[in-house]
């Protein structure tokens, strides 16, 4: 409803979600990354002499697609992409396969080292389903964004998307957020480590409070038992005045006895 836009419109939209398969391959990039640092034991001065062949294929294999493209772009009622039947999904398919081995070569790689260093450390282990879950996590968010989008052209060849917006809408929303997941699976190590140190930490905490606490209450305790100064004065004040009494009481007790004497003289 409300829509703008003409043929040639229509195919720059097409042209340019087409390029959009490079993601894809920028995340195959990305694992091979991985196997390359993790298997094969590159280091990052080596990994930055060889950066550009991370982007030169995904770029390559974009334009290709887009370019042969152009005479197949039409309105695909959700935007104007590829029309043509299955074969403009090849990158999606090939990308998804390529990422799932890489992944899972890493992750073997990983498991046999740790078998040989379990007999004598549980790290390896430990290690090993940290390498493991992290994999999951990369080719989780590969999966979330592609298999639906993926799907999603597959219906529209076949004329039956239209019958399921509510998988239209998913789809349409989570393609432009393959970078957002990647920053999800980018930070996630180093918030679960903070998070285990704040745990580690608390116990600390906790006893350092408590002790806190206790030399408060021992503070007070001791503040308790010393002498109030101004009861002190009062029994003071009170001593003093029986006292008086009692002096006065003598005095009165020897003059009554003199006089009883001079009377009986």
């Amino acid at each position: 409803y409300g829509s703008r836009g003409n043929d040639a419109t229509c195919t720059t939209q097409g042209f340019f979600i087409q390029i959009g398969t490079v993601a894809c391959f920028l995340n195959v990039s990305l694992a091979v990354n991985y196997l390359l640092s993790i298997k094969h034991g590159w280091k990052d001065e080596k990994m930055k002499t060889k950066r550009l062949w991370f982007f030169i294929p995904p770029i390559a294999v974009g334009l290709l697609f887009a370019f042969v493209g152009i005479p197949f772009y039409d309105n695909m009622m959700l935007w104007c992409n590829n029309s043509a039947r299955y074969w403009p999904e090849v990158p999606v398919i090939v990308s998804i396969i390529m990422a799932t081995v890489i992944m899972g070569d890493v992750c073997y790689h990983v498991y046999k080292k740790t078998r040989i260093t379990r007999r004598y450390s549980s790290r390896g282990s430990r290690l090993s389903l940290s390498v493991f879950r992290q994999a999951c996590w990369f080719t989780g968010a590969f999966y979330i964004t592609w298999l639906p989008y993926l799907a999603l052209q597959y219906m529209w060849s076949s004329g039956q998307a239209l019958t399921h917006y509510g998988f239209i809408l998913y789809a349409a929303t989570s393609v432009p957020l393959q970078g957002f997941w990647n920053f999800v699976v980018y930070v996630r190590p180093r918030y679960m480590k903070d998070q285990v140190e704040v745990i580690a930490a608390l116990p600390s905490r906790v006893t350092q409070r408590l002790s806190i606490v206790q030399r408060r209450n021992d503070i007070v305790s001791a503040c308790s038992r010393v002498p109030n100064l101004e009861v002190l004065q009062e029994e003071a004040d009170l001593e003093d005045e029986e006292e008086g009494k009692r002096r006065a009481t003598g005095r009165r007790t020897s003059v009554a006895t003199t006089k009883s004497s001079h009377a009986g003289e």
